[in-house]
């Protein structure tokens, strides 16, 4: 199924995905409540119709303010254009300046086509008087409304464009679960155009989710893709392989590529007396050379894989399968095969790094039974099932304890408190959820 990719605008890192026909429906849906319960509308100054032949209208928006933007974004482009370009030419190697040299075509590009937008909307803004009265702005909306039901392809493309043009400030919060979007619908009316909204719905993430440490990253750093390439660089020259230099290079605030460049790293927020260079030694020794890491992503999360080892610890670290599918089942999650979360899974693919298993196989385990049950792997030091699921490879088993930071594989070594912050949060599992079904699916 077609999937779109979310992504942060200021550091370029792609943050969620979502299935088009997910998000379609639910902005359909999200409209339609809205209308049913009534928003607000106001009538926008400065802004006109123009009828369109194929169907219907198309806004155009002639706020000074729009353009200022455009110029303003033009002008950032160019600059960073500038850098990139300055960049590249303190390296006399070329393999190193390329991805400079690409950078800097790739914003000078943007914005050519930035102020080509812009000429167009200058020349639009002061084109003569509009007509003033439209009969077909509510068909339009109707017409776009249900083209988000079709299946994308099958979607006039005519009747997308239309009403993609009603849209504005659509807005998606894509470290929230389920994700939430909000968007306002300018509308023509009576040659005008009426902005109604804000329209609000939700729709549910798919694939890796960026952890807590990860967003604080994007919050403090803002040109995060030239950092990286640089941290690249530097590991590159002390001697770490190029194909784990560029996930070590995203660990977020850089202490891990300071490590393995042989610095001697304090770990923030760590206990009067932690003992940093045992840390820093275990780092260095469990980085890996093998090219399983080397798909460019440090931290791989899975949110459908920490859920089932929240619910497991939900029920007091031991479950029936058939109570865990049941809670899935409730947050819209639909596993086929449990199992891969309950052992160690190599991924066909080469290039991807194994799965340690979160839960495991509880006494009794019958392979075909409907009555089995999984338990949590427990924190050697409290006895609490640890659910901290961190996929990072000097994390071994994948797990840590959210209250020691200790990996049960490892119970001699308590990691950085920033390790904590790589899992992705704790789903509380509401009581109610937390009933026993007869078992009666088979793993």
């Amino acid at each position: 199924m077609r999937k779109a990719t979310i992504g942060n605008q200021a550091s370029g890192a792609k943050v969620a995905q979502v299935r088009i026909a997910d998000l379609h429906r639910s902005i359909a849906e999200g409209i339609a409540e809205g209308l049913r319960r009534g928003v607000p509308g106001v009538r926008l100054d400065g802004h006109e119709t123009r009828g369109n032949d194929l169907d219907g209208h198309m806004v155009i928006n002639a706020r000074r303010a729009q353009i200022d933007h455009l110029r303003e974004r033009v002008v950032d482009e160019r600059h960073r254009s500038a850098r990139f370009r300055r960049l590249a030419a303190e390296h006399d190697d070329p393999e190193k300046s390329a991805p400079y040299v690409a950078d800097a075509d790739a914003h000078f590009e943007s914005a050519r086509r930035l102020e080509a937008q812009l000429r167009d909307l200058e020349s639009r803004v002061d084109s003569e008087a509009l007509p003033l009265h439209f009969t077909t702005g509510v068909e339009l909306l109707l017409t776009g409304v249900t083209a988000l039901l079709l299946d994308p392809d099958a979607a006039d493309a005519s009747v997308a464009k239309a009403f993609t043009s009603l849209l504005r400030d659509f807005q998606i919060e894509p470290f929230s679960e389920p994700l939430r979007w909000s968007t306002w619908l300018d509308v023509p009316a009576d040659g005008r155009v009426m902005s109604l909204g804000p329209f609000t719905g939700e729709v549910k993430g798919h694939g890796r989710r960026m952890s807590p440490a990860e967003k604080q990253g994007l919050e403090t750093v803002f040109d995060l893709p030239e950092r990286r390439r640089a941290l690249t660089a530097e590991l590159v020259a002390h001697g770490v392989p190029k194909e784990t230099a560029a996930p070590a290079a995203m660990a977020p605030d850089g202490y891990l590529a300071r490590v393995l460049m042989g610095e001697p790293v304090i770990w923030p927020d760590t206990p009067a007396g932690y003992d940093h260079e045992a840390f820093n030694n275990h780092v260095r020794r469990h980085w890996p050379e093998d090219l399983a890491w080397r798909r460019g992503v440090y931290n791989e999360t899975n949110p459908d894989r920490q859920l089932v080892t929240d619910i497991v610890a939900a029920y007091g670290g031991i479950a029936y399968v058939a109570d865990v599918r049941r809670v899935l089942a409730s947050y819209g999650v639909t596993v086929r095969n449990l199992g891969v979360y309950f052992t160690a899974r190599k991924p066909a693919n080469p290039q991807t790094p194994p799965w340690d298993a979160s839960v495991r196989h509880a006494d009794g385990w019958r392979r075909g039974t409907s009555d089995n049950r999984v338990e949590s792997i427990r924190c050697p030091e409290c006895g609490l099932p640890a659910t901290a699921v961190v996929r990072v490879p000097e994390v071994p088993g994948s797990l840590l304890c959210r209250t020691c930071l200790v990996a049960p594989a490892l119970p001699t070594l308590r990691f950085p408190p920033l390790y904590g912050q790589l899992a992705l949060p704790s789903t509380v599992i509401p009581e109610d959820l937390l009933t026993s079904a007869t078992p009666r699916w088979k793993v």
